[in-house]
Parts: structure tokens; C-alpha cells; sequence
């Protein structure tokens, strides 16, 4: 059977040979391949050798389970918690393996490699050209911006995890001019906590329906929705209401 050829997207050509291979990697299905010139072989990097880039993959095994499957994580050097004082590509081995070992899952890694281009958050897509957005948080569409200012935020700290006690919202304390809509959907922060399950049922039962309003509110007629939308309101709800 013959293939079809594949039709590569403008962008494409933007990425040099590494951003290409990063690319098809965290796009296992796609048909995309290599098209940048392949650069010649440099030094290969050793544990002495100094962090220059914000985030790094680690390649690693269970230290329990040497000979078991790989993983890997991609990790941020801005995560003061784990990597405070790390200068080296050894010490982001050292400081992961120790705050491995005092979890469940001790892990012993195998590999550094460095994230050069955040690639996961850019669609394959070849109709169109894509969206780079350069603010600190980059969402998928108006509405999600919408959803995360007017109501996510607020879910960080109050309602069903007043109590958590997590210090995480601080971290995502955007305004608007702080988030931006495009393609490369991502943060360019650490965020402290990212484990938040918006789609927890027993939430979207409560506050569903006031997403949606708060969407309608600004992306359709405002007078239309305005009534409804202050309906759905508690009497002893605060004012603050964005």
C-alpha cells in the first residue's frame, strides 16, 4: 500500500534538528520526521559540566527494580525545594536521587538530558500556523483564560481545599495580563502545586453552572446573561465576585 506524503506545517522549519527530534517525541503518533540538518557530534556532556537551561529530563529506573522499565521526568531548576544550590548536571543527579529516597519510590537515574523547547503544548497540525503566546501562562482558548481568572484561582485556596493548607496558590496568582492564549499551552513557572482536579464531580456539581455563565458573560452579550448569572448567586455569597 502506498503511503500518502506527509505535509509538513510552516513552523516546522523553525526548529532546529533537536526542537525536531523533542518534538516527535512528545508526539509519539505523528508522522512528522527530522528535516533539520543534523548537527555534528559535540562533547559529550559530564556531571561537572554547569546547568545552562531551566528544565532537564531525567532518565531513570526504580533503584529497587534496576533492570525494570525507564522513566522519565521532566524537572524545573526554578523548584527551589528540590534543587536549591544545584550548579552542576550532578548535582540535579544528587538532589533528585535524595528527594527520591525519602519517598516510597527511591529512584536512581540514568540519563540528564536538556528540555530545549517545550514542544508537548504545540499541536500536529499541518492547516494552519500556530500560536506562540510568550506569557508566563499560555492557555488553549479565551474561555479557559476566563475560567482560570474568574473562578480556578479562587478553587486553589478556598471551597474544598481551604484547608489543604498547600501554599499553592500563591504561585498561580496571574492577572490577566499574565495569561495568554495560544498553541503553546503551559507554564513557565513553578507553580508549587499543579495536582488540582477541576473535574472533580462533586465540584463541577457546585459550580458548573456558574462557568458557564461566567464564559457566556464575557464572550457573548453581557446584559443577556448578567440577570441569570446573579441568580446563581448565594444571598450571603461575597461581593468580590470576580
Amino acid at each position: 500500500m502506498r503511503r500518502e506524503a506527509v505535509t509538513y506545517p510552516k513552523w516546522w522549519g523553525k526548529l532546529d534538528y533537536e526542537e525536531q527530534k523533542e518534538y516527535i517525541h512528545d508526539h509519539p503518533g505523528t508522522q512528522l520526521r527530522t528535516t533539520a540538518v543534523r548537527p555534528e557530534s559535540s562533547k559529550v556532556k559530564s556531571g561537572t559540566d554547569p546547568i545552562t537551561a531551566e528544565r532537564y529530563v531525567l532518565t531513570m529506573v526504580h533503584k529497587n527494580n534496576p533492570n525494570g522499565p525507564k522513566m522519565r521526568k521532566t524537572v524545573d531548576m526554578n523548584n527551589k525545594r528540590i534543587f536549591e544550590g544545584a550548579k552542576t548536571l550532578q548535582d540535579i543527579v544528587d538532589k533528585y536521587e535524595d528527594h527520591t529516597g525519602r519517598t516510597m519510590r527511591p529512584m536512581k537515574v540514568v540519563k540528564v538530558r536538556e528540555k530545549k523547547k517545550d514542544t508537548a503544548g504545540i499541536p500536529d497540525t499541518s492547516n494552519r500556523d500556530v500560536v506562540l503566546s510568550d506569557k508566563p501562562m499560555v492557555v488553549g482558548n479565551e474561555a479557559q483564560k476566563i475560567l482560570f481568572l474568574t473562578e480556578m484561582q479562587g478553587q486553589m485556596s478556598d471551597g474544598m481545599r481551604e484547608n489543604r493548607g498547600d501554599g499553592g496558590r500563591q504561585f498561580w496568582d496571574l492577572d490577566w495580563d499574565s495569561v495568554g492564549v495560544g498553541d503553546n499551552i503551559g507554564r513557565k513557572f513553578w507553580a508549587g502545586n499543579d495536582r488540582y482536579n477541576f473535574a472533580n464531580k462533586e465540584l463541577i456539581d457546585i459550580v458548573g453552572d456558574r462557568m458557564l455563565m461566567k464564559v457566556n458573560l464575557y464572550t457573548q452579550d453581557y446584559l443577556e446573561h448578567l440577570l441569570a448569572f446573579l441568580m446563581l448567586i448565594p444571598y450571603h455569597t461575597s461581593s468580590y465576585v470576580f
